[in-house]
């Protein structure tokens, strides 16, 4: 993400938030999230100011610039629970797994 937010002169906080699912948005398997608060990109933001994401990569490529074979990074993700099949995942995935599923 920090590469694309690079090639594209975009801030690599704001390029997470853009890939952030939103309100209203489908997840893969084509889950609404339009029943409840979906609160991805103010999480996103708190945990990036508060870890001082920003001000550590600045300072990080700069110890980084010299020739010191050790390399220092910090890293920001954000990922998303219960998205695979929705309340019917468990039972689905057991199914799949034995191919001995009653409905």
């Amino acid at each position: 993400m920090d590469e694309i937010a690079e090639a594209c002169q975009l801030d690599p906080v704001e390029v997470r938030a853009i890939n952030a699912l939103k309100q209203g948005s489908h997840s893969i398997t084509d889950q609404p999230f339009d029943n409840h608060t979906v609160s991805a990109v103010e999480v996103l933001s708190k945990a990036a100011d508060q870890a001082e994401f920003v001000a550590k990569q600045a300072h990080y490529r700069q110890l980084n610039a010299g020739n010191d074979p050790v390399k220092y990074g910090v890293g920001l993700a954000l990922s998303y629970r219960g998205l695979l099949y929705g309340c019917r995942g468990r039972r689905y995935i057991q199914c799949a797994g034995n191919r001995q599923c009653r409905r």
